[in-house]
């Protein structure tokens, strides 16, 4: 009976042994498991930590990036950009044709037209009658021309190419007669309809101080001012005294019938002598320049080239 009781107690030990140990067991599986869950959680909000950190200092970095394309650069040489205001600045007929200030979307087809003619050459090309005779040209033209001598012309082509480079792609004009030149349908050329003599005209100076740049743009800093001789003069209300050359402190129309009405200075000792009055232009313009109007050109990069956007006066 004694060997029965302590069989049994024996056993019942043994198996309460095997629960202690297989709650131990579960247990410490609970605690890893727990362990594991925290450590990944753990983990995931460290690496979503370290993701939002990184996605922050991209952001930082792209703001930098940003401002420091923004940022208006000098450029060392800028005299290498003076053909950008040269292409806005040429000659109709021995005038120069010039805006005070403008922005691209402003400027009227005519306008536009004028401007592109200063900066093509002409050609010379024999039009038959069919071609002298098109309604497409203004009236009286037609009964001036010959037929059997060559015109001034410039082909449609040239000058959109022309437009293109100088406005950009998407500048809204189309082809049209402007005076003095009359746009041939047939033949799709510009044709200067009535040559004439060169009448005095105005002097454009335009001195560069400065071309900056940002990732897109381009802006040229000017001081700008223009002049007649003595021996040019041809308005009566013009008084030079024979050896000067009146040099306007801003850009002045002398081929319009506008007033003129800014202030100037007659440089002596010039005569009618282009290289002189140039560089005695030059010497007082850059001697005297707090004196002078400033304006702003203002540039946009499109593919491999700068268009013209604005012009403005800044003082």
């Amino acid at each position: 009976m004694n060997e029965e009781m302590n069989y049994n107690g024996g056993t019942n030990k043994k198996k309460g042994n095997v629960i202690i140990v297989c709650l131990t067991m579960i247990i410490l599986a609970l605690i890893g498991s727990a362990t594991v869950v925290l450590l990944n959680n753990n983990n995931k909000d460290t690496k979503k930590e370290d993701q939002t950190k990184k996605e922050t200092k991209q952001e930082e970095t792209t703001k930098k990036e940003e401002t420091k394309e923004d940022k208006e650069i000098e450029v060392y040489n800028p005299e290498s950009y003076r053909y950008l205001i040269d292409n806005l600045t040429g000659k109709v007929l021995c005038s120069n044709y010039y805006f005070e200030q403008y922005k691209t979307n402003k400027l009227t087809n005519e306008e536009i037209l004028r401007l592109v003619f200063s900066e093509l050459p002409r050609e010379n090309t024999y039009l038959d009658k069919k071609d002298v005779y098109d309604l497409s040209w203004y009236d009286g033209f037609g009964a001036e021309v010959d037929p059997d001598r060559e015109y001034e012309t410039i082909s449609a082509s040239k000058v959109e190419k022309k437009v293109k480079e100088i406005f950009g792609k998407n500048i809204k004009w189309q082809h049209k007669s402007v005076e003095p030149f009359v746009y041939n349908k047939t033949q799709k050329l510009y044709v200067l309809a009535k040559p004439t003599g060169c009448s005095a005209g105005d002097e454009l100076h335009i001195i560069i101080d400065k071309v900056t740049q940002t990732k897109n743009n381009l802006y040229i800093y000017t001081t700008v001012s223009s002049g007649i001789g003595a021996e040019s003069n041809w308005r009566e209300d013009i008084n030079i005294a024979k050896g000067s050359y009146r040099l306007y402190f801003d850009y002045v129309n002398l081929n319009s019938d506008k007033k003129i009405n800014t202030k100037y200075v007659d440089v002596p000792n010039v005569k009618n002598d282009d290289e002189k009055i140039e560089k005695a232009a030059k010497k007082y313009i850059n001697e005297n320049k707090d004196k002078f109007a400033k304006y702003k050109y203002t540039f946009e990069k499109e593919d491999s080239n700068y268009i013209i956007k604005k012009l403005e006066k800044i003082d």
